[in-house]
Formats: structure tokens, C-alpha cells, sequence
């Protein structure tokens, strides 16, 4: 468990520190597909899941 909360706190300091200096139009477009990627994710879940349950258990 420690080495998975170092690896990700490692990639995490990366990802900031990609972030804290200047971003290239590469860096861009893979964080807006990441973004993108996720949102997609979410929301195809989310059309299972309450499709799946019906709206009674909101």
C-alpha cells in the first residue's frame, strides 16, 4: 500500500509540475483529452447507472 500512495504521489508532484511552468500545445491537448476522456466516462456511467436503477433512488 505504501508504494502505491508514493507512486501516486509521485506522478501527482509530476503532473503539478507540469502544470507550474509553461505548458506546451502538446501538454495542452493531452491534459484536454484526459479531461475530455473522463467527462465521457462519467457521463456514460451515469446514463447506466440511472438507467439501470430508475430515478426512485436519487
Amino acid at each position: 500500500m505504501r508504494i502505491y500512495q508514493d507512486r501516486l504521489l509521485d506522478s501527482l508532484m509530476r503532473v503539478l509540475d507540469a502544470l507550474e511552468g509553461e505548458m506546451s500545445m502538446k501538454q495542452m491537448g493531452i491534459i484536454m483529452i484526459l479531461y475530455m476522456a473522463g467527462t465521457a466516462a462519467f457521463g456514460v456511467l451515469a446514463v447506466i447507472v440511472i438507467h439501470g436503477l430508475g430515478w426512485q433512488w436519487l
